[in-house]
């Protein structure tokens, strides 16, 4: 809980400066904030909305996160009681970072070190941009068809990558990566910006080892 207006400091137990987090209110209507290391600590997005980046220091007080803490900020004051779900970057087993859109159905390629088994994709700079997951769970055989939106209460989006629904986000995992398959907004547009969370199908090595 906070109940002043001057950012505070909250330790985090990870070991490691934190490249992703989760942040929601327990008992209010406040909703899921979010921090993504390349958006840094003076911005944020709603895990629960399609919006684009808010750029203010309100949520994490304009300071990067440490290896022991991170800044919630003077907009949280009064909010009661927070849950928090925290990670930081392991090599081999999880990458959290950005990429530029191209408009084209031999869409950006994300280098992750590894094969996903799971991708969250999102633009930080258009509105009415879905949050977008795919899993190698639902989808073993690229392309990556079926959908689910954080952000939207609706149920999976399945579409047909050869079929009237072709243009939708399709994604394929691959050995050391994933790569956009068109040129739907929500994933791949030229001069836009994406952020993502990828966690590996096979890990290299455990969350621990490092």
């Amino acid at each position: 809980s906070q109940t002043t207006n001057n950012a505070i400091t909250v330790g985090h137990g990870l070991g490691k400066k934190p490249a992703f987090w989760l942040w929601k209110d327990i008992n209010g209507a406040t909703g899921w904030y979010q921090y993504h290391q390349d958006m840094g600590s003076s911005a944020w997005l709603k895990f629960n909305n399609d919006a684009a980046t808010t750029s203010n220091a309100a949520a994490w007080g304009g300071t990067d996160p440490t290896d022991t803490v991170f800044t919630q900020g003077s907009g949280f004051i009064n909010q009661g009681d927070v849950m928090m779900y925290l990670w930081a970057e392991i090599e081999g087993y999880s990458k959290f970072g950005s990429y530029a859109g191209n408009t084209s159905t031999n869409g950006a390629f994300v280098n992750c070190g590894f094969k996903p088994a799971f991708v969250m994709i999102k633009s930080n700079t258009l509105a009415n941009s879905s949050w977008i997951m795919v899993d190698s769970s639902r989808d073993p055989v690229n392309p990556c068809t079926r959908k689910l939106f954080p952000s939207s209460s609706g149920e999976e989006n399945v579409s047909d990558p050869t079929g009237a629904t072709a243009a939708t986000n399709h994604i394929d995992l691959l050995s050391n990566g994933f790569k956009c398959r068109t040129d739907n907004s929500w994933t791949n547009y030229s001069g836009e910006t994406y952020i993502f969370a990828a966690f590996a199908e096979s890990p290299f090595q455990t969350a621990n080892a490092k």
